[in-house]
């Protein structure tokens, strides 16, 4: 099996993403977090030999449910002081697999791909997230954790020019329940932080999973 210690070495120094003049430049305040989140990572994966020979296919889902973004309106200061609200909701479908155990026990790796689907707007996904099992009894999983995500706006109209790529931080909290034949179904809601309030999300889904628990 591949060494992951070895890519992980090779993408944290040669790793460029498509996007303007080339290069994908994530919004200047995440961008730096991420970058620094990266580098840690990276380094503490390179120091704990024999760790990345645990990784392999430890189970794969797909999910279905819905996107809430924010918008820029107010709730008025008699209610709460400040804050923000919820103005539409989006179809939004994914998958992910699980690596299996990094760093240390009940801790995943989870990469996965989702598409957030509108009328005038499609976005797509591309996750990596490290999930902890804080619970683990009687066939069900209680999980949370965090991870980056780096998204492709398409709109419908037009010839590309408006396409962007931005990034995120997501902090993905869930529970599974295993079924008979080594199925078992989720239901998931992760926060998506992103630098404009009007691309941050929650989202709510429910899926199924095949794999081991």
């Amino acid at each position: 099996m591949c060494d992951f210690r070895y890519i992980c070495l090779f993408l944290s120094k040669h790793a460029v993403l498509p996007g303007e003049s080339g290069r994908v430049r994530l919004p200047v305040r995440l961008g730096d977090k991420v970058r620094q989140l990266l580098g840690a990572i990276c380094l503490a994966f390179l120091l704990l030999p024999g760790r990345g020979d645990a990784l392999g296919l430890g189970g794969f889902g797909a999910s279905a449910g819905i996107d809430l973004t924010q918008s820029d309106s107010v709730i008025p200061s008699s209610v709460t002081g400040t804050g923000t609200s919820f103005n539409s909701a989006r179809l939004a479908v994914g998958g992910f697999l699980n690596l299996g155990e990094i760093f240390t026990a009940k801790l995943d790796l989870v990469p996965g791909f989702d598409a957030v689907i509108e009328s005038e707007l499609k976005i797509y996904s591309i996750n990596t997230e490290a999930r902890y099992r804080f619970y683990q009894k009687n066939k069900a999983i209680g999980y949370a954790g965090g991870g980056i995500g780096i998204h492709l706006f398409r709109p419908n109209a037009g010839t590309g020019e408006n396409n962007e790529t931005k990034g995120s931080l997501n902090i993905p909290i869930g529970y599974q329940k295993q079924m008979s034949g080594g199925f078992g179904w989720f239901t998931e809601m992760k926060l998506v932080i992103a630098d404009s309030q009007n691309d941050s999300s929650f989202r709510f889904s429910l899926g199924l999973v095949l794999g081991s628990f």
